[in-house]
């Protein structure tokens, strides 16, 4: 028994030196892993970004006033004159007439009778008569171009003229008409309408 506990204590001094050579005196402990760290805090919920409210815009500037609406001045135009049929024929048997056009019917014409001698019948504007007797020749193709050319400026060449050795006879609307005879010539001068 002996060589027992002699034994035993040789396998411990054998330990003690592998134990010295390791340099270990108490066995060694397999170190434990580091405890973790701790969590992260959780993240900071930012309040929303409140903005202050803008500064307010300056007011604008008064708008200057508008003008007057121009008005608008219709002119007041004269009622168109109703036309006048003349007809006339100075050496003829009938009468030189005159008539105006009634307002109430366009194809009603009331004809009002002249005798030859009254001037209305045969000339209404004394100054186309005096241009008439003024530029009657003794041709009637050179009295005609005379009278025409006489009033053109006047009446912007808007006359007519006719002029014949005797008689003359015609039917015209117009508003401004003469009719003059000098030396056997009649001549009759209108404005169309």
């Amino acid at each position: 028994m002996l060589q027992k506990i002699f034994g035993f204590v040789v396998l411990l001094q054998a330990f003690g030196e592998a134990s010295a050579i390791c340099a270990c005196a108490t066995p060694c402990v397999v170190p434990v892993c580091p405890a973790r760290p701790p969590p992260c805090p959780p993240p900071v919920v930012c309040p929303p970004r409140i903005c202050p409210p803008p500064p307010p815009c300056p007011p604008l500037p008064a708008a200057p006033p508008c003008p007057p609406c121009p008005r608008t001045v219709c002119p007041v135009c004269a009622p168109r004159p109703l036309p006048i049929a003349n007809e006339c024929c100075i050496t003829c048997a009938v009468p030189c007439t005159v008539g105006i056009r009634k307002k109430r019917s366009v194809e009603e014409i009331a004809f009002s009778s002249f005798t030859s001698n009254n001037n209305g019948a045969i000339c209404n504007n004394n100054f186309i008569r005096n241009v008439i007797i003024k530029n009657i020749v003794n041709d009637t193709t050179e009295s005609k171009r005379r009278i025409q050319r006489a009033l053109a400026g006047e009446y912007a060449g808007r006359v007519n003229v006719v002029c014949a050795e005797g008689d003359i006879s015609y039917v015209a609307f117009t508003g401004n008409f003469c009719q003059a005879t000098k030396n056997g010539i009649s001549c009759y001068v209108f404005q169309p309408l």
